[in-house]
């Protein structure tokens, strides 16, 4: 029974990295539904679940699992063509095979839910650009039914016609040059369809449904020259190209993990202390021996705090989903941007801020990208962009994330603040607009006029602020109006081990940590031969470049 029990284990921890990436490739599916190496990866992941299910027992698992499946074989055999419905669903069956697979290891079952709806919606799927009709229209904008199911002749009434703009420049970069290997497009069909980057606002116009090929949902309002299936951005290298290469790796249980890394700083002490031991006698042999343990203890010690750092494209990896799934909520053009994903960050934390980040993006879809007719009308690009980016500076971890919407709307979070009694009239007289930019991290703080499914309870930002403290980090924002918002989380590497500065007061000593030591300053002689010391009224200081420092 045991080993029937590591098999089990083998085969939910394999699932759920496969369950990562197909989430990972589906986006970029959507983005590029020519990708034909991208679909063979897809496939070959629900045969594999599919399989090791049935093998194990999981009928519900399998049989939701095998719909999707087939699904995946009549567009691999070239029969359908990838769309936002047939990617929606595929992204909710992810969703439900992940709750199957809590219910494995729960329970030993895959739980009591049935899966019958969104079986029949895979299997109506596969039968054609025909069958999408019957799908019904979404209750719930977050879903894969997240867009209009209608695709009639004339314009609907979720269609939107752009007037020309002249002055509408296109985007930087946009249309010279194919997206970068980490650009995410996040689009809405009912509002845009066909619409890519480079193409005009002008040509936003109804076209004949003359189409017999299977054509993304909507496109049959579109040209056919317009049909980002068939335009620049459709064959350009996915994320994640190389992601089907997987180096060896060793699993590496948590809880041993941590182990080691106690035991790792109980030898750095020890070390310490023998080092101590070696100066204190004229012993070569020993002195000898001293260093080289000095020397492999510090290797050792580097090597274990390496085991517990991943790169931070494991988290980031989540957001284009994210992303996905708001944007269409509410009904806008999104291109996320992803920036430093190699960066190393200790296990822990990268949990740690999973949640922040999450409520950051939100609020970068929700309020700071504007509707695409308002990004027109103030000359801007319809497709919003938020950029996500990590680098190491000064022994800490900046995360930053930035979108180019409306900006934070400084007077509105003043005349909010001052309705609920946050601040009074002569404190928001004296603010700056930095400080009251930051007063949306406080507990209940909401600009929104109404509470929805996205925001408006101002419970997120306080989340933010709550969860990087914790971990002895900070929040900055930056807002330039009708520029854009920049949130800037600084993180320790780790907490694991946190280099100090060890401080003595009278009896007493203190660590500060040297990521929060900025000068050390050893008071001395003055040049003229007075003590650098002063005595002010009986108690010491000590004059720094002209400034008084006065002692306790």
């Amino acid at each position: 029974m045991g080993e029937f029990d590591d098999v089990i284990r083998e085969f939910l921890i394999e699932s759920r990295e496969g369950l990562d990436q197909l989430e990972r490739d589906l986006v970029a599916l959507e983005e590029t539904p020519e990708d034909r190496e991208l679909l063979a990866r897809i496939f070959r992941c629900f045969h594999t679940v599919k399989g090791t299910a049935g093998f194990l027992g999981y009928a519900k698992l399998e049989q939701l699992t095998h719909a999707g499946e087939s699904l995946l074989s009549r567009m691999r055999d070239g029969e359908l063509r990838s769309n936002a419905a047939i990617c929606s669903a595929l992204l909710e069956t992810i969703d439900a095979q992940r709750a199957m697979l809590l219910a494995v290891e729960a329970s030993g079952s895959d739980g009591e839910v049935e899966y019958t709806a969104l079986t029949e919606t895979l299997l109506l799927l596969c039968r054609g650009p025909e069958a999408e009709l019957q799908l019904a229209p979404p209750r719930d904008a977050t879903k894969y039914h997240a867009t209009s199911r209608r695709s009639l002749p004339a314009p609907s009434d979720e269609m939107l016609v752009l007037p020309p703009v002249p002055s509408l420049a296109p985007r930087a970069g946009a249309s010279s040059r194919p997206r970068a290997r980490d650009e995410h497009v996040i689009t809405t069909p009912s509002l845009f369809p066909g619409r890519s980057p480079s193409t005009p606002a002008a040509a936003l116009v109804p076209a004949s449904p003359t189409r017999g090929d299977s054509a993304p949902l909507g496109s049959s309002l579109i040209p056919r020259e317009l049909d980002p299936s068939r335009s620049a951005a459709a064959s350009v290298t996915p994320p994640d190209r190389n992601a089907a290469h997987v180096p060896e790796n060793v699993r590496v249980d948590l809880a041993l993990l941590d182990k080691l890394v106690d035991l790792a700083g109980e030898l750095v002490l020890t070390r310490n202390h023998i080092v101590q031991l070696a100066k204190s006698r004229e012993d070569t042999v020993l002195a000898s021996a001293t260093q080289r343990l000095n020397f492999v203890t510090a290797q050792l010690q580097d090597g274990i705090m390496r085991m517990r750092m991943q790169p931070i494209s494991n988290l980031f990896s989540r957001f284009p989903r994210v992303v996905r799934d708001l944007a269409r909520s509410c009904r806008k053009l999104v291109r996320l941007e992803l920036d430093g994903r190699d960066t190393e960050l200790d296990k822990s934390l990268v949990e740690t801020i999973k949640d922040p980040l999450v409520h950051l993006l939100r609020n970068c879809v929700d309020h700071g990208i504007e509707a695409p007719q308002l990004r027109v009308a103030r000359g801007k690009h319809p497709e919003g962009r938020i950029t996500l980016r990590a680098f190491h500076q000064n022994g800490l971890v900046h995360i930053e994330v930035s979108d180019d919407g409306g900006g934070i709307a400084i007077e509105r979070v003043k005349q909010r603040a001052l309705e609920r009694g946050l601040i009074n009239p002569e404190r928001a007289a004296r603010m700056s607009d930095a400080e009251l930019a930051a007063l949306i991290f406080l507990p209940g703080f909401s600009t929104a006029d109404h509470v929805t499914n996205v925001s408006g309870r101002g419970v997120g930002m306080d989340v933010v602020k709550t969860n990087v403290e914790q971990v002895g980090g900070t929040v900055e924002v930056d807002t330039r109006a009708g520029l854009g918002t920049t949130f800037i989380l600084k993180i320790p590497l780790t907490l694991a081990i946190v280099p100090a500065l060890i401080v003595r007061s009278a009896d007493a000593r203190y660590a500060i940590p040297q990521v929060n030591v900025i000068e050390l300053v050893r008071p001395g002689n003055a040049s003229n031969g007075k003590q650098a010391l002063e005595w002010i009224h009986g108690a010491p200081g000590f004059r720094l470049r002209g400034k008084l420092l006065a002692g306790m």
